[in-house]
């Protein structure tokens, strides 16, 4: 197995641990490791997403930033984690805001 999905398997296996508070840690597109924050693991309608906070976000005190919405996808019986479009991810932070309003209320 290459050394890119092994990452990407160990990062899952943090994802979707209760228990972890470690940093989920990525490459981007350049190649350089950036530190995330998990925010949820959930699921809507059948497809379990990640949403993930860039440490450095909160590091620099940012207003804003883009929280980044992976979906963990089967291929060839290993679990992966894949970008999703942007349309995919607003619709996942909006489902999620929706899930944790309906927690408030009671």
């Amino acid at each position: 197995m290459n050394d890119k999905l092994d990452m990407q398997q160990e990062q899952i296996r943090k994802l979707l641990d209760s228990n972890n508070d470690d940093p989920i840690i990525l490459k981007d597109e350049q190649g350089k490791m950036q530190a995330y924050d998990q925010v949820a693991v959930i699921t809507v309608h059948g497809s379990i997403y990640a949403i993930l906070e860039p440490v450095e976000a909160w590091e620099e005190q940012e207003e804003y930033y883009q929280p980044k919405v992976l979906e963990i996808v089967s291929q060839k019986g290993k679990d992966i984690l894949r970008e999703v479009d942007e349309d995919t991810a607003e619709y996942v932070l909006v489902e999620y805001d929706a899930m944790m309003e309906e927690q408030e209320e009671f």
